[in-house]
């Protein structure tokens, strides 16, 4: 049986479930036990890390809620693009039999043995480190070679021809909108504004969208080595993952390692990782992309009761609206 460790905070899989899942992999494995089991948490779901004496670790997420099923289906659909028209290194969600998801939403994979950039970039020298962002964003370019039907979420964008406008329109003033009525009122302004610029943003955009990863931070990039630096190489946790223009990912990443979210990066990182990118971006849209990013990540925020965090997302994402001509 294997040893179960386990974060403060997480909230294990059941012994049946593990079991049911050894067995769907069974040929895989050749039958071999793990040697231990590592419970972790995330903000929408339950991780378990599997061992084996192999060295190979089977990652199992169990989402929380209902909608991380359509999540897991959209992430089973990027990796297989990513792989598929991009050769670009992503996990690879293994089949499994219905029975298996009793608990809610289930996605397992084997993990890449390879460090990200977030691992790796406190050791990179100075010198390395310009090399490294042009990689990073030959990798996003590399991304948004991969053309979609629609705009929105996937799978529908790849079969169905939904334009942006209608995507954007719905997602706000259906979703966002009514969302954040009673918990984050300070926001309302900006996505009525964000409402108002939906015309001219859907004019400003491609005709055809790209698959976006929209989660781009340097935790979610994998590298390898590269000579005497690393390149990067691949992406993880694609649950995000929408058909939309690509400057909405590059937002994404602006907002991720801005001054309020996850690791803020200093200097002119940004214009490093858009030279290596290669292709001209459209500031409103790269405006109006951070702001939506801003309120759906400041809505999180509110919605869990940081009232003093989502009040500083939602006076940047005022800024940003501000900046490309949208009075609030």
């Amino acid at each position: 049986m294997p040893v179960h460790q386990t974060q403060p905070n997480a909230l294990p899989l059941s012994d049946k479930l593990i079991r049911s899942l050894l067995h769907a992999i069974h040929e895989e494995t050749g039958g071999a036990a793990p040697s231990s089991t590592v419970f972790r948490g995330e903000h929408s779901n339950d991780v378990a890390e599997i061992h084996f004496g192999n060295g190979r670790t089977l990652m199992v997420k169990r989402g929380r809620f209902a909608w991380a099923g359509p999540r897991f289906a959209a992430s089973r659909l990027a990796a297989g693009l990513l792989k598929q028209k991009a050769g670009i290194v992503a996990p690879a969600p293994l089949g499994l039999p219905e029975a298996i998801t009793t608990e809610g939403p289930i996605e397992a994979y084997w993990r890449i043995e390879l460090p990200t950039l977030q691992e790796l970039w406190a050791t990179l020298p100075e010198v390395q480190r310009s090399a490294v962002l042009h990689s990073w964003g030959r990798l996003i370019r590399r991304v948004h070679r991969i053309k979609l039907l629609g705009y929105g979420p996937l799978p529908k964008a790849r079969t169905e021809p939904v334009p942006l406008q209608e995507f954007l329109h719905t997602d706000l003033a259906d979703r966002l909108l009514p969302a954040i009525a009673h918990n984050w009122a300070d926001a309302r302004g900006v996505v009525e504004c964000l409402l108002r610029t939906i015309p001219c943003v859907a004019e400003r955009a491609p005709a055809q969208s790209t698959l976006l990863h929209n989660d781009l931070h340097m935790g979610n990039v994998l590298c390898e080595e590269n000579g005497e630096t690393f390149g990067c190489v691949g992406l993880l946790d694609l649950e995000a993952a929408f058909a939309g223009p690509p400057e909405a990912d590059l937002a994404n990443l602006q907002v991720l390692h801005g001054p309020l979210f996850a690791q803020p990066l200093p200097g002119a990182w940004f214009q490093e990782v858009a030279t290596g990118y290669g292709e001209n971006l459209d500031p409103l849209l790269l405006g109006f992309f951070r702001a939506y990013h801003l309120l759906n990540l400041g809505f999180y925020s509110a919605l869990i009761g940081h009232a003093e965090h989502a009040g500083q997302v939602a006076a940047a994402a005022r800024v940003e609206v501000k900046a490309f001509g949208v009075s609030n």
